[in-house]
């Protein structure tokens, strides 16, 4: 009778767990799916072109097989699975009787770029609702309670930025999903000194870096954790072990992977054959390269010296090939971009590359104690509490949290502190307030706390959830009118300037695609900025400027003259307090 009684009290326990997973998967992907569907997700493709249509023109230079010139951030996975996604939509076109070649696919795409919006708002799409499962899920598992789980899930819709750009195809919403699933490895690796977890820790930033630069940040994280608690024992023996025994057990599934990928490999990096490498390509991988090898050297060196040991520790170089095995995967799939990829990311920790020209922490700090800001500064904030507690209880867990976290908001403070630069740094200081609370003890406490804690962070953005499509909305009321005016204008040959970012497909497609892509084909423009480059732009086209829409007309009627940007002074003829015809360019 004991034994029926304790296996009955098991499976009661096995069900409750169960249908509380069952709760917190469908409440995080329930409110996750009520903020994308707020989101303007119909809206022309130009609602977001920064970024969408850069990554988007630059993944169909890669399908192309032309190299990629945007790699600011350097954002190259992205690009890549773009390409990927792109070219298997043109996969299947081929299979079903649309025999165009793959660059008639890339054309036709990149001049109805309304039609490949549906590809990559799609994977915008999932890279947000894998976010808010990651962070359901990941802290369930971590604090063994899924409602734990519940309370990240629902935090995630919390993250500064985030909201607007759960329909956007760039790097940000990608970084805080991975940035949750490191952070959780991190912890899990210390908590149980395991060297495969630290292995899969360091891999997943590295290849999170390769998203964007700012995953660096948690290299603090890692150092303190490596130190306070590595793994103990024959943990290189132990490790060795594991690996070879998977991979007996999994060598069929190794196998078609290792295929798979050398495929793809080889089909993206194909139009590179000949491609001749510059010494500043080749220094991006031998140096970290060389400097793992002459640290492996030391660590062999050092063995029978306890002193050196602290110093020259194999488990160090083991990270650091963890850490470069990361960076390294995306480079395989374009080989030449990746290692500029490298480059650029050293370039812009530095304040160079995508940096230039940006003032050191010249951005005010006020906004931080203000919404939007303002919740996710108290999660901040509760980390830190969380990493003080952890001390007293020598726990370095949510002081490494707190320490990652705490770089990657000075980072974002230091170069512009747009909002959703905030985004990394509170997906990090989610898991050390929710450890802060699960130190409190009773679960009926924790659970209060959790619940004002969510209600506060997350209801304001359900609250403004829509607010990003009421402002597309507002622009094309306002400006709309007027651009459907000056094309209504426009003979064969001719073109008009516009501000970059009025609501524009030709505009957009001067401002963020051609500028940064290697090939586009021809582009039927109507509108291009109105500053030199667009000119240019048109120039090159073979096109008259010969309209003017935007702001700074003469308040006036008939000839005039105004100056337009750095393109020179015109001679104009009014037509209407919004529009003028450009007669001449006077110098």
């Amino acid at each position: 009778m004991t034994v029926v009684a304790t296996l009955a009290g098991r499976l009661s326990s096995v069900r409750a767990g169960h249908a509380t997973a069952v709760v917190a998967l469908s409440a995080t992907v329930a409110a996750a799916a009520i903020i994308v569907v707020a989101q303007p997700i119909g809206s022309p493709w130009w609602t977001y072109a920064d970024a969408d249509a850069s990554y988007s023109a630059a993944s169909l230079n890669l399908l192309r097989g032309t190299s990629i010139r945007y790699l600011d951030h350097p954002g190259l996975p992205m690009e890549e699975l773009g390409a990927v996604v792109f070219g298997a939509e043109h996969a299947v076109q081929r299979a079903t009787g649309n025999h165009l070649t793959t660059n008639a696919f890339v054309d036709q795409r990149m001049l109805d770029l309304g039609h490949a919006k549906t590809t990559w708002r799609t994977l915008a799409i999932i890279f947000y609702f894998l976010g808010a499962l990651l962070s359901c899920v990941l802290p369930a598992r971590y604090f063994r309670d899924w409602l734990y789980g519940l309370a990240g899930g629902l935090l995630w819709l919390g993250a500064p930025g985030l909201v607007a750009m759960s329909i956007q195809f760039r790097p940000d919403v990608a970084l805080a999903a991975l940035l949750v699933a490191v952070t959780y490895l991190l912890g899990r690796a210390a908590e149980t000194r395991s060297a495969a977890l630290y292995g899969w820790a360091l891999f997943g930033l590295g290849f999170t870096m390769m998203v964007k630069l700012h995953a660096t940040g948690m290299l603090a994280a890692v150092a303190i954790l490596a130190i306070a608690r590595p793994p103990q024992g024959n943990w290189a023996a132990d490790l060795r072990a594991r690996l070879s025994a998977f991979a007996r057990r999994r060598r069929v599934p190794i196998g078609v992977v290792a295929f798979l990928w050398i495929l793809l490999a080889a089909y993206l990096n194909r139009g590179f054959r000949g491609y001749s490498f510059s010494r500043t390509q080749m220094l991006a991988i031998a140096i970290p390269v060389a400097v793992l090898v002459a640290y492996g050297a030391a660590v062999r060196m050092a063995r029978g010296n306890p002193r050196l040991r602290r110093v020259f520790d194999p488990f160090f170089a083991f990270l650091g090939c963890a850490l470069l095995a990361g960076l390294v995967v995306p480079i395989t799939f374009d080989v030449p971009d990746g290692l500029t990829s490298l480059i650029h990311i050293k370039e812009g920790l530095l304040g160079g590359g995508i940096n230039t020209g940006v003032p050191l922490f010249g951005a005010p700090l006020h906004p931080l104690i203000e919404p939007p800001l303002r919740s996710a500064l108290v999660v901040f904030v509760l980390a830190g509490i969380g990493a003080v507690v952890g001390l007293r209880r020598r726990d370095p867990v949510p002081v490494a949290w707190f320490a990652g976290a705490a770089i990657l908001g000075v980072m974002a403070q230091a170069r512009l502190a747009t909002l959703h630069y905030f985004a990394p740094a509170y997906v990090v200081s989610m898991f050390g307030a929710l450890w802060l609370v699960r130190a409190v003890g009773a679960r009926l406490v924790a659970a209060a706390a959790l619940a004002v804690l969510v209600a506060y962070v997350v209801v304001p953005q359900f609250q403004d959830r829509s607010a990003p499509g009421e402002r597309r909305a507002r622009v094309a009321e306002v400006f709309g009118p007027q651009m459907h005016y000056v094309e209504s204008l426009l003979h064969p040959g001719q073109v008009a300037l516009a501000p970059p970012t009025w609501p524009s497909g030709s505009d957009w497609y001067s401002y963020v695609v051609q500028p940064v892509v290697n090939y586009t084909p021809p582009y039927p423009y109507t509108f291009v900025e109105a500053d030199s480059r667009g000119a240019d732009e048109a120039a090159e086209a073979g096109l008259h400027l010969a309209y003017y829409t935007g702001p700074g007309i003469p308040a006036t009627s008939g000839v005039t003259t105004m100056r337009i940007g750095d393109i020179g002074t015109f001679r104009v003829k009014v037509l209407t307090p919004k529009v003028v015809r450009l007669l001449t360019l006077l110098h």
